[in-house]
């Protein structure tokens, strides 16, 4: 069975790809950081999905200590991982005269730098192999 990890699985490509995926009868590592947002998002996935097959794990993926939190937690539970579906990413949409630079570092540390952990991450299992890895 494809075990596959979705960061930034609460928006609206996630979310979809999570539903996709765990009715189909993948392992999902479901990443997310809106504790509220992932009890809700679970209620629904228990009711038509195998609960078994599912991993909700809170991580920011711009902080690569939380990154490699969530693939060990993977690995103990399902083993390999077999693809990295790269979704997390925020938008602070602002002209460049009015954005300070904590909204621009925001922006870089989760849409670049957590793509980066995460990627990385994932390609340390393989050493070489071929795996599956997407980014929105």
């Amino acid at each position: 069975m494809e075990t596959i990890i979705i960061t930034g699985a609460l928006g609206g490509i996630g979310r979809g790809l999570v539903a996709h995926f765990a009715l189909n009868g993948c392992n999902v590592i479901i990443n997310y950081n809106n504790e509220e947002k992932a009890t809700k998002f679970k209620k629904q996935l228990n009711d038509r999905c195998d609960k078994d097959k599912m991993l909700f794990f809170k991580a920011d993926v711009s902080k690569y200590d939380e990154v490699e939190e969530m693939f060990k937690a993977a690995a103990e539970k399902f083993g390999q991982i077999d693809c990295l579906i790269n979704c997390a990413s925020i938008n602070k949409d602002a002209y460049i005269k009015d954005m300070d630079i904590d909204m621009w570092q925001d922006v870089i540390n989760v849409n670049l730098t957590g793509t980066f952990n995460c990627s990385k991450l994932y390609a340390q299992q393989y050493k070489g192999q071929t795996g599956c890895m997407f980014m929105h």
